[in-house]
């Protein structure tokens, strides 16, 4: 039953990745490998475990968890450098409406004679 409803979910954000092409071709395609992967592990467990001894980890589930925590250190990194860099957008944007407005000339209104 888990099988069926890990695949489905896993299917759901294959077909998320697939629409994302247009906007990022790599999170796109590093989203369906990733699903791929997963529904892989998910019907052949023994293929986890297997392959976590060939690289010297105990069971096949910390092998998981570890490549899910470089993987989401990783996006934590990257969501990190694109704030930083709207951040400086901003800050640059803002810069130039102040000179802009100080520039022109003061009118008098209703509130600033």
């Amino acid at each position: 039953m888990i099988t069926y409803l890990l695949t489905a979910v896993l299917a759901g954000l294959f077909v998320y990745g697939w629409l994302q092409a247009r906007t990022s071709k790599i999170l796109a395609v590093g989203m369906m490998l990733a699903c791929c992967v997963g529904v892989l592990f998910v019907w052949f467990p023994d293929l986890t475990q297997r392959l976590a001894h060939a690289v010297g980890v105990g069971r096949g589930v910390d092998l998981v968890t570890y490549v899910w925590i470089i993987c989401s250190l990783f996006v934590s990194f990257n969501l990190h450098l694109e704030l930083r860099r709207e951040r400086k957008r901003f800050t640059e944007l803002v810069r130039q409406l102040a000179l802009r407005d100080d520039a022109a000339p003061l009118t008098p209104t209703p509130d600033n004679p």
